[in-house]
């Protein structure tokens, strides 16, 4: 019966420390804007599942919170004139510098500047 409860309780404790380790702080947790710095409202698609955008007006900025970092170095943006569905624009913006982020949470914006400009911040700095 003794022997039953020590292995028992080794058990517990391997499987505490084992689950325990799986929990480390190693994770990034990412707030992604996706922000319109123009003079054009657009409807922004963005190819990063996890941040829907939609319509976005001049000054505007839609907003995904608690999001991974992107499994690609390149995001593609697809702008659209929501005026004028015929006048459409693309915009690549490199986004590596995600993939490389320390663990922890993390704001993210990315500002589109023009129809073939964007800009990435994160945590307030440029990339």
């Amino acid at each position: 019966m003794r022997t039953r409860f020590t292995y028992f309780a080794a058990l517990v404790i391997a499987t505490t420390v084992a689950s325990c380790s799986h929990h480390e702080e190693s994770d990034v947790s990412l707030d992604v804007s996706v922000n319109n710095a123009t003079a054009t409202s657009y409807w922004v698609q963005l190819d990063w599942q996890a941040v829907p955008v939609g319509i976005l007006s001049p000054g505007i900025s839609a907003t995904a919170v608690d999001v991974s970092p992107p499994n690609a170095d390149i995001v593609t943006l697809d702008l659209m004139v929501d005026t004028n569905r015929q006048h459409r624009a693309t915009i690549k913006t490199d986004v590596s510098a995600l993939r490389q982020l320390l663990p922890g949470h993390h704001a993210v914006t990315i500002s589109i500047l023009s129809e073939n400009q964007t800009k990435l911040l994160i945590d307030g700095h440029e990339k």
